[in-house]
């Protein structure tokens, strides 16, 4: 019986003949070893990039901070400005308030590009490094309170951005490219030494609040006007002598200060702003204002320390919203200081009263002749009355000594006050008696400061100091 075939010994059926090791892969197949060889190799190759890379980021991070730290001129916040500089990426802002710094890296740009808000205010930084441009996500930049003395030019590139507060600084000028940036809409820029505002200005048409106040301005952008979405505007305490007429077309406007300037007038279109709540125009040279009847939402009118002889027209009609009205350091005429001491709605019934009874001209004035003793007093009245020389004579004076006074001192008299009422005739002036300086020629031809007396009728007026 033959040897019983095992299984290591029964033969593996063939499928053919064995290709060649060429032929054993395919073209397709050798390409996809190969090109997974080449991956492997070019993986290997982009992941020693990449790690060269991401071993790069931190050193330069670190070299960062090192700038900053450097820049601090004190020891003291040194190891606080490090670690917020670090966390910076994270947080997307760098809060640097009050840490001494004497300026920024030229590098904060372009190691920082993803930060939203850069707060460097209160330091002693004299110039912002250009790179400032490259943070494009910026929607805050609050640099005031340091010794800025200029911006630079790239912060128009700054698309973002949405507040800018560089107050409290050095500024002589501004970039025309503050204009580029179209989405920004609060701008301070208060006591710098700027002498005047960039004509760009009127292409930021998102822009809500701009103070400028405590400048050198002398004028404004004669377009200033056409910013359509500001509503607060301060420009006080500079050095200008007139507005643009555009300002009446700023119709959100709601508060607007220009006090103390050296504003003679307020420009009539300034009536036609209809939101306007808030006017702050006091310490100027103002001898007028316009109407403000189309000021519909006037709560707040400053118009005190001026040379203004009339208030403007407020009545039960006009101005209804008016809550506050300050007006002292004004020589007041219509109405009276005695009404304007009595206040706002003293003042209304003034108005109203005038409009429904009308108003007429007086001519007539109080002269009031102050002075010692046998000055000549009575004599002067006299002259006056009669329109010729009328001395009195020394039994007749209305001064005598009294014998107590005697006693004390010879030349003493009694104090005397004389007055005498006059209607004057002026041919159509309308200044009041003693407009002028009298003279010993005028009381002789029955004449004080241009004033011819009338005696049938004499009447009580205006008072003259």
């Amino acid at each position: 019986m033959p040897p019983r075939a095992t299984s290591a010994t029964t033969p593996r059926r063939r499928r053919g003949p064995s290709p060649p090791s060429s032929a054993r892969r395919p073209a397709g197949g050798g390409g996809r070893g190969g090109a997974a060889g080449r991956g492997g190799a070019a993986g290997r190759g982009s992941g020693s990039t990449s790690g060269a890379r991401t071993a790069a980021a931190p050193e330069r991070m670190e070299a960062l901070v090192r700038e900053f730290v450097e820049l601090c001129d004190r020891p003291e916040p040194r190891a606080e400005v490090a670690r917020r500089v670090r966390e910076a990426p994270r947080e997307r802002r760098l809060d640097l308030l009050g840490m001494a710094l004497m300026g920024l890296p030229a590098g904060l740009g372009k190691q920082l590009p993803m930060l939203s808000a850069l707060l460097v205010n209160t330091n002693s930084i004299r110039t912002l490094p250009d790179s400032v441009g490259e943070l494009r996500a910026l929607e805050r930049l609050n640099a005031r309170f340091n010794v800025l003395g200029a911006l630079p030019a790239t912060i128009g590139l700054l698309g973002q951005l949405l507040s800018l507060d560089v107050s409290n600084n050095e500024l002589v000028e501004l970039p025309e490219a503050l204009g580029q940036l179209p989405l920004l809409h609060t701008l301070d820029v208060h006591e710098n030494q700027l002498t005047s505002l960039p004509a760009s200005l009127i292409q930021l048409r998102k822009l809500s609040l701009l103070d400028a106040h405590r400048n050198r301005l002398g004028a404004l952008p004669e377009r200033l006007g056409e910013l359509p979405a500001l509503t607060s505007l301060d420009i006080s305490t500079n050095l200008l002598r007139e507005l643009p007429d555009s300002i009446g077309h700023l119709k959100t406007l709601i508060t607007f200060d220009v006090h103390a300037n050296q504003l003679v007038a307020l420009c009539d279109s300034i009536g036609q702003l209809a939101c306007l709540q808030k006017l702050h125009a006091s310490a100027n040279r103002l001898v007028s204002l316009p109407s403000i009847a189309g000021m519909v939402s006037l709560r707040h009118l400053d118009i005190s320390e001026n040379v203004l002889a009339e208030l403007p027209t407020v009545t039960n009609e006009t101005a209804l919203s008016l809550r506050e009205l300050l007006w002292k350091g004004n020589p007041l005429q219509r109405p009276p200081v005695s009404v304007a001491n009595q206040g706002l709605e003293a003042v209304r019934r003034y108005f109203d009263e005038l409009e429904r009874a009308g108003a007429t001209i007086s001519w007539s004035a109080r002269l009031v002749l102050l002075g010692d003793g046998m000055a000549g007093k009575t004599s002067l009245q006299r002259g006056l009355f009669y329109g010729t020389p009328k001395p009195t004579h020394v039994d007749a004076r209305t001064i005598q000594p009294t014998n107590e006074l005697r006693r004390v001192d010879s030349r003493a008299t009694q104090l005397d006050i004389t007055t005498l009422t006059l209607r004057a005739a002026f041919g159509g002036a309308r200044h009041g008696v003693g407009g002028g300086k009298a003279s010993a020629e005028g009381a002789r031809h029955g004449a004080f400061g241009g004033a011819s007396v009338e005696r049938e009728k004499p009447l009580m007026a205006t008072e003259c100091p």
